[in-house]
């Protein structure tokens, strides 16, 4: 994950836990309430991912399927509960909790680069960025893949 440039505009940000081993993927967002003593997770990356379920999930999920440098190749909007997802091309999925970004700013995010961060008190955060050259012209338009 690329350290952002000074060209670079942010398009979302939030608290993420990263899964990458097993049991972590196993486990994703099952068990992880909201707590009131700290920042709210508003992410899950699933590291060594191809498909996704939400069995038994009570939230929905957009999910944000990434290349091996990052950068997002697909996106899947509002996965409900109980569906299967996957993207064959991607190595990560991140997925964001359908409360913490807006459902207008997915064409925007795809073809963005995922970055990471650490804070003081040790919690994890990950932002999806694009660079100033890459935004679409007002002409083009986006379409689900």
């Amino acid at each position: 994950m690329n350290r952002q440039s000074a060209n670079d505009l942010m398009l979302w940000q939030g608290r993420v836990i990263i899964a990458d081993t097993p049991w972590q993927r196993l486990r994703g967002w099952y068990g992880r309430a909201d707590s009131t003593n700290s920042p709210a997770i508003s992410a899950v990356l699933l590291t060594a991912c191809r498909a996704v379920h939400s069995i038994a999930l009570q939230r929905q999920l957009h999910l944000c399927w990434l290349d091996a440098s990052g950068r997002c190749i697909h996106l899947t909007p509002s996965l409900k509960p109980w569906r299967l997802a996957a993207c064959a091309a991607a190595t990560q999925v991140l997925e964001i909790d359908v409360r913490a970004l807006s459902a207008r700013l997915l064409p925007q995010i795809f073809g963005s680069q995922l970055r990471i961060c650490h804070d003081h008190a040790g919690y994890v955060y990950a932002s999806l960025n694009i660079g100033t050259h890459d935004i679409p012209k007002q002409t083009e338009t986006f379409k689900y893949p």
